[in-house]
């Protein structure tokens, strides 16, 4: 028997053979010539759009028909049309920092939430019921709020959506006599201030329900903010040498002094504020026994801390764009220029029993509130005439920040 003979066994002999130069002398000038031409695009060939064994086979394509073709049309129409309104309802949220629109007011009345149009004074209830709920305030991209509910006299933290729909209570286990809502930046947890032995301390609630955790600390911390970056808390804290102001991690380590702790007065310090872009803090602080207080800034990596502010000043509040500054003094309401060029200018006068102050979102206008009197005002920190505001309250609302419209 023999073996099988198969013919591409011998093929490569064959070709040999036939072909015994592997390149031929115009080979060279072939490369070139097609190397320089350039390839059609795809959409040009037909096999893009019609069968490539109709085209091998000499086939006639059969035609589309017209029905078929405005069948597809209409569904690419409704595709595109639903993008479109997928897109335009999507909400634009604002940075947790700086600048926004103004969006509506939030506040608490005798135990319920309300919502106010800022432009009609108009009053909506968003969250009502036999619990006492107060102190709303909005997350930094205005999408939620946060309050806290009391009932039966145990204190509890809720969360809601902007119009206070969904309100659900959020792990508070192990919290004692909790106050001070504070956001951060990317709106996933709340920075509370509460008791443990012996002193007060910083905690962090989750906002996905999460256990609250509190950060450790071998010093009193008071009124925590977080940094603009999110990464770090600012806190008061008292050392054996005084006031000064510190900076931790969420996790408790890493702690480092910004302001020297040699406040002697226990106004050193007490009130402070961040720059929206993280770089500075404003806060209030007495030289000496001697002297009225004052604001400086300082740098919030480090730097030398310098006055801004001639006239007796405390509770410092920066301009959404960082520009001015807003304080109490004895006899009103001042601003000055973040930089310190420019003196101070008073924008309202003295309130028998104080005030609180609270920049627009949009920095357009400060919210004058004061204790005394249930009638707000809108002062224009250029200088322009004040405005009375178009509600009413006894509660100082918080103001929602918006996309600003491009």
């Amino acid at each position: 028997m023999t073996a099988e003979q198969r013919f591409e066994r011998e093929l490569p002999e064959i070709l040999a053979d036939l072909y015994p130069v592997f390149a031929p002398d115009y080979r060279n000038d072939l490369v070139r010539q097609i190397a320089a031409t350039r390839q059609r695009p795809a959409w040009a060939l037909p096999e893009r759009w019609i069968p490539v064994t109709a085209l091998a086979l000499g086939r006639p394509v059969r035609p589309i028909p017209w029905r078929t073709i405005g069948v597809v049309a209409l569904l690419l129409v409704a595709i595109a049309a639903a993008m479109i309104i997928a897109g335009g309802s999507q909400r634009r949220l604002p940075a947790p920092f700086g600048p926004a629109a103004n969006g509506q007011l939030v506040l608490a009345e005798d135990g319920d939430i309300f919502l106010v149009d800022p432009a009609t004074g108009e009053e909506t209830l968003a969250i009502g019921g036999p619990a006492s709920d107060t102190e709303p305030i909005f997350s930094r991209d205005g999408t939620q709020m946060a309050f806290f509910r009391e009932a039966d006299g145990v204190r509890s933290l809720w969360l809601a959506d902007d119009r206070g729909g969904a309100p659900r209570e959020l792990s508070t286990d192990g919290l004692i006599d909790f106050s001070q809502i504070e956001w951060s930046p990317d709106g996933e947890s709340i920075l509370l201030t509460t008791w443990v032995p012996g002193t007060t301390a910083p905690a962090i609630v989750p906002t996905d329900g999460s256990p609250a955790h509190v950060i450790a600390l071998d010093m009193p911390a008071e009124n925590p903010i977080w940094l603009t970056s999110g990464e770090e808390i600012l806190f008061r804290g008292t050392a054996s040498t005084g006031f000064g102001l510190f900076a931790i991690r969420p996790d408790g380590t890493d702690i480092r002094p910004i302001v020297p702790a040699t406040g002697a007065s226990e106004w050193d310090a007490l009130f402070f504020g961040v720059s929206p872009d993280g770089s500075q803090i404003a806060y209030q602080w007495r030289p000496t026994a001697a002297e009225t207080m004052k604001i400086y800034v300082t740098a919030a990596s480090d730097g030398t801390p310098r006055p801004i502010t001639e006239v007796e000043s405390v509770f410092p509040v920066w301009s959404p764009d960082g520009t001015w500054i807003a304080f109490w003094s004895d006899d009103g309401i001042y601003i000055v220029r973040a930089d310190g060029t420019t003196s101070e200018r008073r924008v309202a006068p003295k309130t028998k029993g104080g005030a609180s102050i609270r920049w627009s979102p949009d920095g357009g206008r400060l919210l004058f509130a004061p204790s005394d009197q249930a009638n707000h005002l809108l002062l224009d920190p250029l200088g322009g005439p004040d405005e009375t505001a178009p509600w009413s309250s006894t509660a100082f609302p918080d103001w929602q920040r918006l996309a600003v419209t491009p």
